[in-house]
């Protein structure tokens, strides 16, 4: 935080500390996951998170790797 405050003030930020830290935060946030629209081959209820290749069900708790536009068990 004290980090945040000293880049803040090299800067020379002159608004709201609040609307620089949401600043900061969104840089180095990453997206947690998307939805792929893909139905879990496992159990069928839900649609499965992506996040780069590997894949996971929210409903059963299936891993599963993405490869050449196909599923793999992991």
């Amino acid at each position: 935080m004290k980090d945040v405050y000293i880049r803040m003030v090299d800067e020379g930020y002159m608004g709201d500390p609040a609307d620089y830290l949401k600043q900061v935060v969104a840089e180095y946030a990453k997206p947690v996951s998307k939805n792929s629209g893909i139905l879990c081959p496992n159990c069928l209820k839900t649609e499965l998170d992506k996040e780069e290749n590997q894949i996971n069900c929210s409903s059963c708790g299936q891993e599963y790797i993405l490869v050449e536009n196909s599923l793999r068990f992991k």
